[in-house]
C-alpha cells in the first residue's frame, strides 16, 4: 500500500536533487539601509553606530587583499559581522579552518574604526578595510559565502 507512495517520495527526491545545483548558496542580500544597497546616500559610519534604525547592523567583511594573516585571521578571509551596543561580532574561519564567532569592544566606528576579532582596523565610507593604512579588504552588504555587494 505504501510501497507506491514510497517510490514516488524517492523518485521526486531524487529529481529535485538533480535539477538543483549544490554549489549555490544562499546570500542574503544585508538591510535596505547598509551604504552598498541603498536607495539613499547612506554612510558606513552612521550605519555601524545605528543611526538609520538598525539596531544590529548586519555586514560581511572580506579580506580580499589581505597578503598574510592577522593573528588567527587568514588572508582572503570572509567574516559575517554586526555590531551591537559596543561591541562588535564576527563570525568566521580562522587559520586552521575552524569555524568562530567572538565579540570584542575595541574599535570606535565614530573614529573610522572596527573590530574583527580583537584587531583593530580602520575603514573609510568607500567600504575599504585598512591595517596601518594598508588596503586589506572591504566592507560587503551581503551576509553569505558568495555575497559581492
Amino acid at each position: 500500500m505504501f510501497t507506491g507512495h514510497i517510490k514516488s517520495l524517492v523518485l521526486g527526491c531524487a529529481l529535485l536533487i538533480s535539477t538543483t545545483s549544490i554549489s549555490q548558496s544562499y546570500v542574503y542580500p544585508g538591510s535596505a539601509n547598509c551604504p552598498n544597497v541603498s536607495k539613499e546616500q547612506h554612510s558606513w559610519k552612521t550605519y555601524f553606530m545605528g543611526g538609520y534604525g538598525d539596531s544590529q547592523p548586519p555586514f560581511t567583511i572580506r579580506f580580499d587583499h589581505l597578503k598574510h594573516a592577522i593573528g588567527t585571521i587568514p588572508a582572503g578571509g570572509r567574516f559575517t559581522m554586526f555590531r551591537r551596543g559596543n561591541q562588535w561580532t564576527a563570525s568566521g574561519k580562522n587559520v586552521d579552518g575552524d569555524s568562530k564567532m567572538v565579540a570584542y569592544s575595541n574599535g570606535d566606528p565614530a573614529k573610522y574604526e572596527l573590530s574583527v576579532w580583537g584587531a583593530q582596523l580602520g575603514y573609510n565610507e568607500k567600504g575599504q578595510i585598512f591595517l596601518d593604512k594598508e588596503l586589506i579588504g572591504t566592507l560587503l552588504c551581503g551576509i553569505g559565502p558568495d555575497a559581492t555587494q
